[in-house]
């Protein structure tokens, strides 16, 4: 099948380029022109064969095409006829001004008049998109000094579950409209109008002016919006046990009976469960048209925590909500919701789930610092749904401040393996904890999970800035020629500390290379295998690295970073360290079994059209949006960030992100969606050759006005300085994109 999509994909690229160049043709053949030479691709000529006196060549180098015309040289002298020679009829040269623009222009005519009928069927068919839905939102951001502000789609008062129907004023028929827009209004003021509840409503309501924020993750503006996921699952795993009945490709169509709206989003069917994690649930699927009852236990959605045993801490609370009304501070650690333990956050997810939705009370028994506590809320309405306003995690590295009990009583996986409280874990490394045999535990998680652990000796937190955790975490991805010869990235600072024994420190002053003496800012870690590294704090800033080096000694464990209380609703990052333990051991834990664990991931699904005039208002607007807005972006790759500056390194796309686009197309979401994109590429193809470069149809319309306007050819030298410059651009903008491909395709 992977053979079939990259011949659909080859053969759509080159589909593109051949409606390019039966434009060129046709025109030709119509002006009376003789055709020489109609190739698709560049290069030595694979294919070919004489028809309608041309010559087709199928060539090498699938980048383009060309159409060669009799009276056409790359050699513009030779395109002249010689004293007393008279012009062939059949010339290009022989024609007039008017006919030589129409055969310029027919490329661009015909990939326009293709893309536009290809866009109005899949309008008429079923218009393939995601859904316009917020499925999910981050409700705070960090912003470049590494504070958390409120994220626009927050400040707008977007909630999930509502419906985009306009941005500022323009109509949103799938997800991409609204990406689009988004970018479009880059940092000026953005209204949404949104189906809420059966009600309209132009956000934000209050008069704010609130603006997209560019997003340094995509390079482009951002409302901060998750995209909505699809209904048919993707992945399948059985968490301590094999996986049940239920299988990749199945549609959810129905919880336990109760059946789901159209469109509803991945992201909404896993809230919808969370309550019935290690529970019988029956769901209702579409299995290859076949409509299918399918029983079984449900595992939940990051439920390793609930399988091995974590405690979960509070690691943020957020204001005006009821955790924050009712006293729950950072660094909290859940016992238990209303009486019934809590073991790991999936669990805890789905405990407070339904009492928030219903409106009831949730009693939390927490542990801060050496006491316990029970604080009563309620949920509370907010972007995100009903919520207490908490952000939490399994504490599944650092010190355990106590163990909970597995979801049917009995003592957790960890407990089982010996691990008691107090004791800290270590990561071990995803190598170490992979299958021997190096299969595959994509449908049965019931392997062995093995941790090093600590036992005894104090704990130490050592508070750190946000700065300073954004320097340690920060990573550097690899060149692409390193990604290609398998040259692994760089681990952060963090993940090279945690898990290491300090060996020696250096604060205070310079080091002495006569007396061997580290140098400032430098510390030296060891592993369980003895195995030492030196680490250069500096980046992190002199009062932290003052800090850090002062508070560790050697011997001590840097054990995990952790959120640590300091009596707030934030907290602070910080590392945790353990002082005067005793020898490392390593343990097996065999997670508990709790059932089949499944996830979704985005889709495309069809758009179905109110009235017939509805196809071609869609359709409009795209080929609108295509061919004049979308170029007119092209500005903002030269403006900062802060003015709705785009990073052309995460937005430009070449011949080879084409290709494996159109192939991902097909294969994952089906025809429509291939030929939807192919279309974009067409009407890409018409911007990209009415640009002013000679080599382009763009630049030889520019050439022939000229010299319609002055009456006389250009110059023999201009011509050819303008060619080689512009095969020179050319060239450097095809191996830029090229290189962006490449860069994107090695992993």
């Amino acid at each position: 099948m992977v053979v079939l999509y990259l011949l659909l994909a080859a053969l759509g690229f080159g589909f593109v380029i051949f409606i390019h160049e039966l434009g060129h043709f046709t025109f030709a053949k119509w002006a009376g022109v003789k055709v020489e030479v109609f190739s698709i691709g560049f290069g030595p000529k694979l294919l070919r064969w004489r028809w309608l006196d041309t010559e087709w060549t199928l060539s090498a180098l699938p980048f383009g095409g060309y159409v060669q015309m009799l009276g056409q040289n790359d050699n513009p002298s030779a395109e002249k006829p010689k004293p007393g020679e008279a012009v062939d009829p059949r010339s290009y040269l022989a024609k007039s001004a008017g006919w030589k623009a129409l055969i310029l222009l027919g490329g661009v005519l015909f990939n326009f008049i293709s893309s536009y009928l290809i866009l109005l069927c899949l309008a008429f068919s079923g218009w393939p998109g995601m859904p316009p839905v917020v499925a999910d939102l981050q409700i705070v951001r960090a912003d470049a000094k590494g504070e958390l502000v409120p994220t626009p789609a927050a400040k707008l008062g977007l909630r999930l579950g509502d419906v985009i129907t306009e941005i500022d004023g323009h109509p949103v028929w799938r997800y991409e409209d609204v990406a689009l827009r988004t970018i479009v209004a880059g940092s000026h003021p953005i209204s949404v109008t949104v189906q809420r509840d059966g009600q309209t409503l132009t956000l934000p309501e209050n008069g704010a002016q609130v603006s997209p924020v560019y997003n340094p993750d995509s390079g482009k503006p951002d409302l901060y919006l998750g995209l909505p996921q699809g209904s048919k699952i993707e992945n399948v795993a059985g968490i301590g046990e094999d996986a049940g009945d239920v299988r990749k490709g199945d549609r959810v169509l129905a919880i336990n009976g109760a059946l789901l709206p159209d469109e509803t989003p991945g992201q909404e069917i896993l809230r919808r469960l969370r309550p019935s994690i290690g529970r019988e649930i029956t769901l209702t699927v579409d299995r290859a048209g076949e409509r299918r009852e399918v029983r079984l236990r449900y595992a939940g959605v990051g439920s390793s925590g609930t399988a091995i045993g974590f405690p979960v801490r509070i690691t943020r609370v957020l204001a005006g909500l009821g955790a924050a009304t009712a006293g729950v501070q950072a660094g909290d650690v859940v016992l238990a919701v209303d009486s019934q333990a809590v073991c790991g956050s999936a669990h805890l997810l789905g405990l407070i789930r339904p009492k928030m939705v219903a409106g009831d009370e949730i009693a939390l028994r927490l542990r801060r610092a050496e006491a316990e506590l029970t604080l009563t809320m309620r949920g509370m309405p907010s972007a995100i749904g009903p919520s207490l306003g908490i952000e939490m995690s399994d504490i599944g590295a650092g010190v355990l401040p106590f163990l909970p009990p597995g979801l049917d009583g009995s003592p957790s996986a960890l407990s089982a393996a010996g691990v008691v409280v107090g004791d800290a874990l270590l990561p071990v490394s995803f190598e170490e904890n992979a299958p021997a045999d190096g299969s595959s535990t994509d449908k049965n998680q019931s392997t062995a999970v093995r941790y090093d652990v600590l036992s005894g000796g104090s704990v130490i937190e050592i508070p750190l800035t946000i700065a300073a955790k954004l320097s340690l975490v920060k990573t550097e991805r690899p060149s692409a020629l390193a990604r290609l010869l398998q040259l692994r990235q760089t681990p952060s600072l963090l993940e090279q500390m945690i898990g290491g024994q300090v060996s020696a420190v250096a604060v205070g002053a310079s080091g002495s290379p006569a007396t061997g003496a580290p140098a400032l800012g430098l510390i030296t870690l060891s592993d369980r295998h003895q195995r030492t590294r030196v680490l250069d704090l500096r980046p992190l800033g002199d009062a932290i690295v003052t800090k850090l080096l002062t508070t560790l000694q050697p011997g001590d464990w840097i054990v995990a970073d952790a959120v640590l209380a300091n009596g707030s609703t934030d907290g602070v990052p910080g590392l945790q360290a353990v002082r005067g333990a005793g020898p490392m051991k390593r343990v097996t834990v065999t997670p508990k079994p709790l059932g089949t664990a499944f996830s979704f991931t985005i889709e495309e699904r069809p758009f179905h059209l109110t009235n017939a005039a509805e196809a071609f208002r869609i359709v409009n607007t795209t080929t609108y949006t295509s061919v004049v807005v979308g170029p007119a972006l092209l500005g903002r790759f030269f403006k900062p960030p802060e003015q709705g500056g785009l990073d052309p390194n995460k937005s430009l796309t070449g011949p080879i992100g084409i290709f494996t686009e159109l192939k991902l197309r097909a294969e994952r979401w089906g025809f429509a969606s291939f030929l939807k994109i192919l279309a974009f590429v067409g009407f890409n193809l018409v911007f990209v050759n009415l640009l002013p470069i000679p080599v382009t149809d763009g630049g030889q319309l520019l050439f022939l006005g000229i010299e319609t306007l002055i009456r006389r050819p250009l110059p023999d030298l201009v011509r050819v300085i303008a060619a080689w410059v512009g095969v020179a651009l050319v060239a450097a903008m095809m191996l830029y994109v090229v290189g962006l491909d490449l860069g994107r395709l090695i992993p």
